[in-house]
């Protein structure tokens, strides 16, 4: 019994100690530490950033264009199943009163 315990614990502490791990590894924006000692590179490093920081912004106007497109969709369509379904319960309806209808009907006569 002690084992068992000993070894969950130890499993549990090798999960969290994985878990801080890959917390570690995540991307990060790259930082310049140390400014390039060639003038001609730190002036490519400082177009490339700019460069990339404009090419963000429109990325992230057309994810949000996106997302908003994926969601419309995702509502017309249950919009589309919503308004079957009352077409059908109407005609249920219909259907159930012409059937009490006929019953009523051959029972009187």
């Amino acid at each position: 019994m002690y084992q068992s315990q000993s070894s969950k614990k130890s499993l549990l502490q090798r999960r969290q100690a994985s878990l801080q791990a890959r917390k570690t590894k995540r991307a990060r924006d790259i930082v310049v530490v140390k400014p390039a000692t060639d003038t001609a590179l730190d002036e490519d490093i400082r177009r490339l950033q700019a460069h990339l920081a404009a090419c963000a912004v429109p990325l992230a106007a057309d994810q949000v264009a996106l997302a908003t497109q994926g969601k419309e969709r995702g509502n017309a369509r249950h919009a589309e199943r919503l308004s079957r379904v009352h077409e059908v319960q109407h005609q249920l309806a219909r259907s159930c009163s012409l059937l009490q209808q006929v019953t009523a009907d051959t029972l009187t006569h």
